[in-house]
């Protein structure tokens, strides 16, 4: 299994290599998206399935399906969509 270096703002706050056989890799190419690990966060009360995934502008990250459509969000993209959202005129 070779290491992928993702983004993720769930468990470490930052990068970290998380290992992803050819398949899985497969998986990401053709689906946008791939399945490798279930988190259970603090304070929360079930685990939820974490996916890694990838942006045009960030490059992979790992996040969990989120809403009826089961979207998986960029965490640096919404970051700098709150500066934007906030930041004062």
């Amino acid at each position: 299994m070779k290491p992928l270096l993702v983004f993720d703002d769930h468990f470490t706050h930052g990068h970290r290599k998380l290992p992803l056989s050819a398949w899985q890799r497969f998986l990401l190419r053709v689906n946008g998206r791939v399945y490798v690990l279930t988190g259970i966060k603090e304070g929360w009360k079930t685990p939820f399935p974490f996916y890694v995934a990838k942006c045009k502008i960030h490059g992979y990250y790992l996040d969990y399906p989120k809403g009826g459509r089961e979207r998986l969000t960029c965490p640096q993209c919404m970051k700098e969509e709150e500066v934007k959202v906030f930041a004062p005129k």
